[in-house]
């Protein structure tokens, strides 16, 4: 929950994953901005969840552990994350405000085995793609937003001349690839103009 909203905290209202308020993650904080125990900590919890699962208030119960992403197929993600795009996530419950949950591939590939009948493949998009080895490719721009929890894993600096990476203070997840909107920050403008310059050099 939590890293979704991270991942959409976009500056306008949006649906991409689920219906949200602009800057999804200031709104959530909102409601643990204090000290709060008992009955109150719980009831905050619960309009943290209302925001992420029930933003429009159409739903009469909330069930805050739906993948259900409206018009995307998360299954289809879900399955590429047990067969080639293994995504290691952990918390420590120090460094984060989560209960430790360390990284444990072995049941990471059981529950795939059990929900799909396959294996991850952990080196799968290494060995197709090439991994860190990109300085003989050409035509690629890595771009990412520094509000995308993913960005973490992401390609931050250029590669040569063709292979640059393009990195955008003010985007969350894939902002600059979605159509343009009055609430987009100059950054996100920014790397768009970068995107077509380099889309006319290719063609």
């Amino acid at each position: 929950m939590f890293e979704t909203l991270a991942m959409v905290n976009y500056p306008f209202q949006s649906d991409f994953l689920m219906p949200l308020p602009a800057q999804p993650v200031r709104v959530a904080c909102q409601y643990l901005s204090e000290k709060l125990n008992g009955t109150q900590l719980f009831a905050a919890i619960g309009k943290v969840v209302q925001v992420y699962a029930n933003y429009t208030g159409k739903t009469d119960c909330v069930n805050y552990k739906n993948t259900d992403y409206g018009n995307l197929d998360a299954s289809g993600w879900d399955y590429q994350a047990c067969t080639e795009m293994i995504m290691p996530m952990c918390t420590t419950g120090v460094d984060d405000m989560f209960e430790a949950s360390p990284w444990n591939f072995t049941k990471y590939a059981e529950d795939c085995h059990k929900k799909y009948n396959v294996y991850p493949r952990p080196d799968a998009a290494r060995i197709e793609y090439g991994g860190d080895r990109i300085k003989a490719a050409s035509n690629i721009v890595f771009s990412n937003g520094l509000l995308d929890p993913w960005a973490g894993g992401g390609i931050l600096n250029s590669i040569s001349s063709t292979v640059t990476a393009v990195v955008i203070i003010d985007a969350a997840h894939h902002l600059d690839l979605m159509a343009a909107n009055a609430q987009d920050p100059e950054s996100v403008k920014m790397a768009r103009n970068i995107h077509r310059q380099n889309i006319d050099k290719w063609l």
